[in-house]
């Protein structure tokens, strides 16, 4: 009888550590994945950021090449 008790014991013993090492592995996946979901959030900002800064250079770049134009357009009209 007491053998019995002492081998349910074990196998309590040992279902009991193989769900803690499946927790554990569990959450260090749960962490895993949400450190790349911050890494991968990160990088869409990068992206967002330097497609504003893009956008930006080129309005700077159309109105310097509109620029020319009015002033052509004025110094022209003005000699005839």
């Amino acid at each position: 009888m007491s053998k019995l008790l002492v081998d349910l014991q074990i196998e309590n013993t040992n279902v009991k550590e193989q769900g803690l090492t499946e927790k554990y592995e569990l959450e260090a996946r749960i962490l895993a994945m949400e450190s790349e979901v911050v890494d991968r959030e990160e990088a869409e900002q990068k992206r967002r950021d330097e497609l504003a800064h893009l956008h930006k250079q080129i309005e700077v770049i159309i109105k310097l090449l509109a620029a020319p134009a009015v002033l052509l357009v004025v110094c022209c009209s003005g000699m005839v």
